[in-house]
């Protein structure tokens, strides 16, 4: 959460052809999109800046500047929102899938138990009528 911290701090926008987006914009938006603006774009691009602002050198230690800084938090944002993302909607999969098992298991449970009631005898039937009337 430090990272969120940071960047509202730094009042960090993040550059789309749609216009300029707020941290929390960035909930709002898909992770993929064939139009518009997307998690996945916003992402590769800032890899990108983040690859190009990177100075390479294997003797000199790198200072990194401002602008350097601000796309790798972008970066981290955008990769934790998401992360975050992934994990809910593979969360909401999981609650379908166990809510359709659910189903099935308690359809067949009730088809079990009309099998059993059909296939009981004429006084046991006549017994279980009677106790429900008492």
């Amino acid at each position: 959460m430090e990272m969120f911290a940071r960047a509202t701090k730094m009042k960090l926008r993040f550059e789309t052809r749609k216009g300029d987006l707020d941290v929390e914009d960035l909930w709002d938006l898909p992770l993929l999109s064939a139009k518009g603006v997307c998690l996945d774009t916003l992402a590769i691009q800032l890899k990108k800046a983040c690859e190009e602002s990177a100075t390479e050198s294997f003797v000199k230690k790198a200072i990194p500047n401002a602008a350097t800084i601000a796309n790798n938090l972008r970066f981290q944002i955008v990769k934790y929102v998401i992360e975050k993302k992934i994990t809910a909607q593979d969360a909401a999969v999981k609650r379908e899938e166990t809510q359709a098992k659910k189903a099935k298991i308690l359809a067949a449970l009730a088809n079990k138990q009309d099998e059993a009631l059909t296939q009981a005898s004429e006084e046991d039937l006549k017994k279980m009528l009677d106790d429900l009337s008492a």
